[in-house]
């Protein structure tokens, strides 16, 4: 079995595993673990790769929230995704990570060259990667600042953009994850291309040009993603 099919056996499984967590909590009308509504899922269907799919972070569950809602014969499967380096450090859980979801570590502190060079590899050839624009975990209501790793996915890459909004997984712990009696809302925005909406050089003469541009691009990925949270909150 090759590693690619490998990611997407395990992707489907843990999203089966939480659509049914989200059947248990609706069979036990809510005593039990979350429930889980997906919302303009028609701006997902036959989407493929080339893609950044870029979620709102409010848990270290919500990769399981977005593939919860994929189809099982969804062509965004498998999505490379990234996660803080900490975590890759861990037994058991940093070897799941890396041979088993194929996520990448952020390399933090060694520059967007190096922390993004894999997911920018993958985009190039034509697959889908995912990443938290908010850099972590954010666990107070609204959208956050956001960092400009994806503008530099896009910029560099010219892949589409998939706003993804996750509503309802604030202030997350493992007792809600038993017993919250959340409802989980994944919001699913349409794909849109940054070079659509501002200009992007194919080169700029100095760093700091390069970063202004990325940091223009950053609010605008950070505005699409609000107006969904903003919208169905």
């Amino acid at each position: 079995m090759t590693r690619w099919r490998v990611y997407w056996f395990s992707q489907i499984l843990t999203g089966l595993l939480f659509k049914i967590l989200s059947l248990v909590s609706r069979f036990t009308l809510g005593a039990m673990f979350f429930s889980i509504e997906a919302k303009n899922r028609e701006n997902i269907v036959n989407l493929s790769g080339p893609l950044i799919v870029t979620p709102n972070h409010k848990t270290y569950f919500d990769h399981f929230f977005v593939l919860a809602n994929l189809p099982l014969n969804s062509k965004l499967l498998p999505a490379r995704g990234i996660a803080i380096d900490y975590l890759f450090k861990i037994p058991v859980l940093g070897w799941v990570l890396k041979n088993l979801l194929g996520a990448y570590p952020t390399y933090k502190g060694q520059g967007l060259d190096v922390s993004l060079r894999d997911p920018l590899k993958i985009l190039l050839n034509g697959y889908v990667v995912g990443i938290y624009p908010e850099g972590g975990i954010r666990y107070k209501p609204g959208v956050h600042p956001v960092k400009i790793g994806v503008a530099y996915l896009a910029a560099k890459s010219k892949a589409p953009i998939l706003p993804v909004a996750i509503i309802g997984a604030e202030y997350f712990s493992f007792k809600i994850f038993l017993f919250g009696r959340r409802k989980i809302k994944v919001v699913f925005g349409k794909p849109y291309k940054i070079q659509d909406l501002m200009e992007i050089k194919e080169h700029y003469d100095t760093k700091e040009e390069f970063n202004a541009m990325l940091a223009r691009a950053s609010e605008i990925i950070k505005n699409k993603i609000e107006e969904l949270y903003n919208k169905n909150a």
